[in-house]
Order: C-alpha cells, then sequence, then structure tokens
C-alpha cells in the first residue's frame, strides 16, 4: 500500500513529499521515501520529474524524518511527461520512468511482483485526468 502523506512544501521551485510502502508481509519492513518533485509547462508539455532528497537535506526537514521501523529507499529518478496528441481534444501521451532502490532486503518473489505493477500506475493517473475533464 502507498500512502502520500501529503506535500510539506510547495512553490514554484517544488513539493517535498514523504511516501511510505508497506505489505501485509511480516518479513519486509516498511519502506518510505522522501521526495522531491517540481512541475514544467512548456510548449504544451507537462514535466513532472522527481527524486529522493539528500540525506543532508532531510536532516533539516522534520516533516521528512526517518522514522522508527522503516527503512528510507532512495528514489534515482522519477517522473511524467504529457503530452497533448496533435489533432485529437482531450487526449494526452503520457509517459512514466522510475528507477529506485527500495534499500535493505525483499524477497525476489515480491519484488518481482512489485516491478510486474509498476506499469499500472500509469491506469491510476489515466483515471484521475478523466474524473478531472
Amino acid at each position: 500500500m502507498l500512502a502520500d502523506l501529503g506535500p510539506s512544501d510547495h512553490s514554484d521551485a517544488g513539493q517535498v513529499s514523504l511516501q511510505s510502502f508497506h505489505t501485509t508481509s511480516i518479513l519486509v519492513a516498511r519502506r518510505d521515501f522522501a521526495i522531491l518533485r517540481c512541475r514544467k509547462e512548456e510548449n504544451g508539455c507537462i514535466w513532472i520529474p522527481g527524486a529522493s532528497m539528500p540525506p543532508e537535506f532531510e536532516a533539516h526537514r522534520p516533516e521528512i524524518a526517518r522514522r522508527k521501523r522503516y527503512v528510507r529507499g532512495r528514489l534515482a529518478a522519477s517522473g511524467f511527461h504529457l503530452t497533448p496528441v496533435t489533432g485529437a481534444s482531450h487526449m494526452s501521451v503520457l509517459t512514466y520512468v522510475v528507477q529506485m532502490d527500495p534499500a535493505g532486503w525483499i524477497p525476489a518473489a515480491l519484488a518481482n511482483k512489485i516491478a510486474v505493477r509498476q506499469p499500472l500506475n500509469v491506469s491510476v493517473i489515466r483515471s484521475l485526468f478523466e474524473q478531472s475533464h
């Protein structure tokens, strides 16, 4: 289960958030990610890149402090690129990229299950856009 604990800061420079992931398995520790995202619109396209906050910055942000019983994962790169389809109103192409290190030990079967489900995030984003229009 992925939980976004909400933005702690939002400005033109970016948004800092703490996201958590946990399974029902007692064998796998909970994970959290301190993420910095920004949004840029250019030529009708929307870019939303993100990456983990460097550990030296985490220490200065109490709202993303490390928590007991959580392993802090690293998000090397992630993002969305939304491009409108020329000549087709209300249609866009969405590109989703994620590269992360969940840190610590995760059974291979569970890691593979999570990896296979990552593309489903695109369908969640599609549903959000459809609901907003």
